[in-house]
């Protein structure tokens, strides 16, 4: 028996909201949602990941490798919170920033995971919002509104930008 090591890829669409964050995957739909509250892991999924309590991981593309990227990613954040006297049990404030966990991501694919194209969404304390990241492959990190990946990105990220071109009334 063989076993070739192909590519993965998940149709994202993750668009940051108001009160939170929403992923739809061609795998579930995750919701981040209103602080305060834990991110569940949906059974089965297998391109979206809790990294911790306020923050996800979600593939758009890239090798059989990305599992290694998201335990080093838990493996950061239990050394963050070991190195810093914080209680398993402790959540919010304490927890790892979105933002820090999207700085080591982006370190570590271009560094050690150069073919993985991920997203990163969560609750950012020190911005007091909620924050979606896109890290392109070879490391690149963006900020983002909404983020679309997979096939028919390009019909996807043109009705998504409309969304968000036009303005929201109340």
């Amino acid at each position: 028996l063989l076993l070739i090591s192909v590519g993965i890829q998940a149709n994202i669409i993750a668009t940051r909201c108001r009160d939170g964050i929403v992923i739809a995957s061609d795998h579930a739909p995750f919701v981040v949602k209103k602080h305060g509250a834990s991110i569940r892991q949906i059974p089965n999924c297998r391109s979206i990941f809790a990294v911790n309590d306020e923050t996800v991981i979600a593939i758009v593309e890239g090798s059989s490798k990305f599992h290694h990227l998201y335990q080093d990613l838990q493996r950061f954040v239990r050394q963050y919170r070991y190195d810093n006297g914080l209680e398993e049990e402790t959540s919010g404030t304490a927890e790892v920033d979105v933002s820090v966990i999207a700085k080591v991501a982006r370190k570590l694919i271009a560094n050690s995971y150069p073919r993985e194209h991920v997203v990163i969404a969560g609750y950012s304390n020190q911005l007091n919002s909620y924050c979606l990241y896109e890290i392109v492959q070879q490391g690149s990190l963006f900020p983002c509104d909404f983020v679309v990946g997979g096939s028919g990105d390009q019909i996807a990220a043109s009705l998504v930008s409309e969304l968000y071109a036009e303005p929201v009334e109340q």
